[in-house]
């Protein structure tokens, strides 16, 4: 993930500080980006050093300090340049976990059993799904919608290709009707 590039272009609208961007992440890209304070505060650290972020120190409340991050021309540049020039060539893989389960330990288990995995599967995907569905019907912003889109199109073609290998291991007759 391209965290300090994410974290650029939030901070490219207005200085933020570090709970701002968080809560930035969590509450508008949750589902797409899941990122701890572990990895966030170095990663601040990281671009104020390299001179892409300018760190002030502001007095918060109950007299705590907090550091408002601010991009510097050179934040600007190196976003911009980035932007520009993102690989076009995604990299699709199949080496989740169930992808891995289902191609190396199928053999492991009988036919029923293999059949209760995948339905299972089928029903959890389609349950993330709706969950997907709902939050595209409520995105306002267009680019949390293009990622919950393209994340409800993936989940579309796992369940496609689970109902394939579904095919593959048991006859149709036996399908379960409601999987067609």
């Amino acid at each position: 993930m391209a965290l300090k590039y994410i974290i650029l272009g939030l901070i490219r609208n207005r200085p933020l500080y570090g709970y701002e961007i968080k809560q930035m992440l969590s509450q508008s890209y949750g589902d797409v980006i899941n990122v701890s304070y572990g990895q966030l505060y170095p990663t601040l650290k990281n671009l104020s050093r390299d001179g892409l972020l300018k760190r002030n120190v502001k007095k918060g409340q109950k007299s705590h300090e907090r550091n408002v991050y601010s991009i510097t021309d050179q934040g600007i540049q190196v976003f911009e340049r980035w932007i520009i020039n993102i690989p076009k060539e995604i990299k699709y893989s199949g080496k989740d976990e169930f992808s891995m389960l289902i191609t190396f330990f199928y053999t492991y288990f009988s036919k029923e059993k293999i059949r209760n995995i995948i339905l299972n599967q089928i029903i959890y995907t389609q349950r993330r799904k709706k969950e997907i569905q709902d939050k595209i019907n409520e995105d306002h912003a267009r680019e949390i919608y293009l990622l919950h889109r393209k994340m409800f199109l993936h989940m579309e073609a796992d369940e496609k290709w689970y109902r394939e290998i579904l095919s593959g291991i048991i006859d149709t007759d036996e399908a379960d009707p409601s999987l067609q």
